[in-house]
């Protein structure tokens, strides 16, 4: 019974944020763009290029092989603490979907691909 009550628990908060936290399907990298110029690009620049607010995401530290999918999509959902910049913590993106942060995903991996940083 107790676990069942935590169960039930748990799935309410994950309600309540307004994600979704299962695996990541594949992403459409066109609704990609547009997700992130609505939440994304005013600290992570136009193209994941990065501003005064935010760092590039098109950046080594980023490659798909040092930084996984599921990091990035926890990043999104959660938020991140300040690691390899001085930007300060990442706030959390809520009321984003499953699809909607494998849309963000496919979106960030495509302009690394584009720029040669995931060959």
């Amino acid at each position: 019974m107790r676990q069942a009550l935590t169960f039930i628990a748990v799935a309410a908060v994950i309600a309540a944020c307004g994600g979704s936290t299962g695996p990541l399907g594949d992403g459409d990298a066109a609704r990609g763009e547009e997700l992130f110029t609505r939440n994304c690009v005013a600290c992570h620049g136009a193209g994941a290029m990065g501003t005064a607010n935010g760092p590039p995401l098109v950046h080594e530290l980023y490659r798909e092989e040092i930084f996984a999918d599921d990091r990035i999509a926890d990043a999104t959902r959660n938020g991140a603490p300040q690691r390899n910049w001085s930007f300060g913590r990442m706030p959390g993106i809520g009321g984003l979907s499953n699809d909607d942060v494998a849309d963000l995903v496919a979106y960030i991996r495509q302009v690394q691909d584009e720029a040669g940083l995931n060959d």
